[in-house]
Parts: structure tokens; C-alpha cells; sequence
């Protein structure tokens, strides 16, 4: 790891103890063994540099994240090398450090579970281990988190823990809530076009039907309208063009290891006001919506790009996705979900006679209705 990086995380983690100590000395007085008060890891501090590995075990499953030191990032060994956002492996280290030991509790093992302090290798249970790895593999800080405690009397909450193979376990004074799923440790961001970027979408299904947004004058409108139809929400057109706006992940994948079936692949291509092209396919795993995305950057002159922002853009946002599809939530593509007789619909005659201006007999102006005919001149 870098210096810098070390020398932040060291740092934090200095501060992290000394608050924990003037927190903990702030704390109503409680019954405890010995040990009470007493940071978890007090040699942390100092050997948070050592840090090259994390493991996280919950439920029967296993998280490793490991540091690249020649990219100088972290990357997830079971989502094939994807980054990992350095702050959240920083806030977790940090708040690890940080955690004092505020009250024993039980030693009885029948009791782990209601304090969510069980085996982490159970599948379906709710304990997790959280264990930091130095270059040789050897651990320097290990320990199986449980339940959050709000209620201490002071600002700050607590956190049941426990050292594994000690049958003793801890309220500690302190936050540490240990992510259990890859989402919360990997980078987040996919995409991140604007509407404003995009000039026209084009959605193909499965079954060959062609969905066309465009923009117009006042915001996106359906291109191939069907004849004698409007859209059920005047919004839906901006829907397709805000598909790339804060894209983000739920997991990921190397793109080798999922297939896309033609039969079952949407297609929207995304065309932007400033020559790029986006392709994302996207198509539902039981449920798991899988999507992965090709880009073309605009065209250039005389050797450089014509619109250099744009292009550095979508040469981030290919260099971000090459090689990966992406589970996503099901709202975040929600649009490419809906046919054309989801989004459109029949004019309704009656709310059409409603909106009308209503007329009176000889032409006189329905505001005048019912103040009899007007003087003769």
C-alpha cells in the first residue's frame, strides 16, 4: 500500500483510539470484568500498515479483498479482481481500532445466536467475521461482529463482538457494521450520462418490438408512436434517457462467465447529442437482472477527438466496464422492462369533452351561458 494511503489510514486510526478513550471514560459506569475498557486491538494503530488482505465470512460465505499494489487499489478475489472502494476497507479499519471493550456478556454458546455472534460459516446465519491479513497471510486482527446496540445513554451506539475461540463475548462501545455482500465493498458507479447527453434511444426486445425515444423541443417524446395512441405517463420518454443517469451495481461478473440469451436480451441503444453511442443488453436471470454495456466514442478530426469532454467520458466509462457485466436493481432498468402497450394507451373521449371548451347554441361563448342572448345594437 502506499504511504500516503498508509499514513492516512494510520492516522485515523490514532484518532479513532483516542476518542475512543475519552468516549468510553464518558460512558455511565457499568459492571464488567477486568477487562472493561480496554481497547479491542490496541496494537492496531500501529500495525494497520500491515494490511494487505481482508476476509469476510458470513453465512457460509467468503469475501476476500486484496491490495493491488502496483494499481495501489483493492480488489474482491471472488468478483475476479473488480475495485473495491478504498474509503469503505479505511472506515471499517478505522472503526475496528476504535471499538472498547464496555461490558461482558455471556459465555454461553446456546446464546450466540440472539446476539448474532453464532459460527459465521453457517449458512444462513447472521454472524460475520471480519479478519485482517498481513502480506504473509498471517492475521493481526480477527473478530466475529454481531448485533448493533443503540441504547448506551451517550451519543455513540455499541456492537456485540466476540474473539473467535473465546468463549466470552463484548458489547463494545463503538459503530463497526461489517458490509456482507459484495455491494458493499465494491465501486458502485457504472454509468453516468445525463439526459441532457443523450439525443435518442432505441430499445429493441427480444420479440423484435422497437421502442424509439428522441428528443424534442420540450423533452423526450416516442418516436414511433402507434397511430391513434398516446403515452400513459407524458414522463415514460424521459425514462429510457435517464437509464445511464447513476447506474449502479448490485454485483458483478467477469463478462466470460455469464451468457446473454438472444432470446431473452433487450437491446437500447443510446445515441448522444455529441456523436457517441452506448449499447447496454440487459436480461432477466430468475429474477437477477444482468446488464453489460459497449461503447463508441465520437468521431474524430484530424486525428483528435471533435468533442474531447465527451470522449474522455465514454473512454472512463469503457475502460470502467470493459470485460464485466453488472447485476443491477430491477427499478434501475425498469423502462427496458415495458412493451409498447405498457407505455401507451387510447385516448380516453370522455376526459377529451371534459378538457374541451364548451360551446352554446348560436355561437354564444360558454362564459356567457346562462345570461340569455346578448343586447341588439
Amino acid at each position: 500500500m502506499t504511504n500516503k494511503t498508509l499514513g492516512i489510514l494510520g492516522a485515523l486510526a490514532l484518532l479513532a483510539v483516542i476518542l475512543a478513550v475519552v468516549a468510553t471514560r464518558g460512558q455511565p459506569r457499568l459492571e464488567a470484568a477486568d477487562q472493561a475498557g480496554q481497547v479491542l486491538f490496541p496494537k492496531l494503530v500501529n500495525d494497520i500498515d500491515k494490511l494487505r488482505s481482508l476476509v469476510i465470512k458470513h453465512g457460509g460465505e467468503t469475501m476476500t479483498i486484496d491490495w493491488d499494489d502496483k494499481a495501489k487499489i483493492f480488489r474482491m478475489r471472488e468478483r475476479g479482481g473488480y475495485p473495491v472502494d478504498v474509503e469503505k476497507v479505511q472506515a471499517v479499519a478505522v472503526r475496528l481500532a476504535r471499538l472498547t471493550k464496555l461490558e461482558a456478556k455471556t459465555k454461553m454458546a446456546d446464546r450466540y445466536d440472539r446476539l448474532d455472534l453464532g459460527d459465521p460459516n453457517v449458512k444462513g446465519g447472521q454472524a460475520t467475521e471480519l479478519t485482517l491479513l498481513d502480506a504473509g497471510g498471517k492475521a493481526f486482527a480477527d473478530l466475529i461482529v454481531g448485533k448493533r446496540k443503540f441504547t448506551l445513554g451517550g451519543r455513540e451506539g455499541g456492537t456485540y463482538v466476540r474473539f473467535p475461540n473465546d468463549p466470552q463475548t463484548w458489547l463494545a462501545l463503538g459503530e463497526l457494521t461489517v458490509g456482507s455482500a459484495a455491494h458493499d465493498w465494491l465501486k458502485p458507479e457504472i454509468a453516468d450520462i445525463k439526459d441532457t447527453a443523450i439525443k435518442r434511444v432505441t430499445v429493441t426486445h427480444a420479440n423484435g418490438e422497437k421502442i424509439v425515444v428522441a428528443k424534442g423541443p420540450n423533452g423526450f417524446i416516442l418516436e414511433n408512436m402507434p397511430k391513434g395512441m398516446e403515452m400513459v405517463t407524458p414522463s415514460t420518454a424521459e425514462d429510457y434517457a435517464k437509464l445511464l443517469d447513476t447506474l449502479k451495481l448490485d454485483d458483478v461478473a467477469e463478462a466470460s462467465k455469464v451468457t446473454f440469451p438472444k432470446d431473452k436480451t433487450t437491446t437500447a441503444v443510446f445515441e448522444g447529442v455529441d456523436g457517441f453511442q452506448i449499447t447496454l443488453d440487459n436480461f432477466d436471470a430468475d429474477g437477477k437482472y444482468w446488464v453489460r454495456l459497449k461503447t463508441t466514442p465520437p468521431a474524430t478530426k484530424d486525428g483528435a477527438a471533435d468533442k474531447p469532454e465527451a470522449a474522455k467520458q465514454i473512454a472512463d466509462l469503457a475502460a470502467r466496464t470493459d470485460g464485466w457485466v453488472y447485476q443491477v436493481p430491477q427499478y434501475a432498468i425498469v423502462a427496458l422492462t415495458k412493451s409498447m402497450s405498457d407505455i401507451t394507451k387510447k385516448p380516453d373521449p370522455k376526459a377529451a369533452q371534459q378538457s374541451a371548451p364548451q360551446g352554446m347554441p348560436g355561437g354564444m361563448p360558454a362564459g356567457l351561458q346562462g345570461f340569455g342572448a346578448p343586447p341588439r345594437p
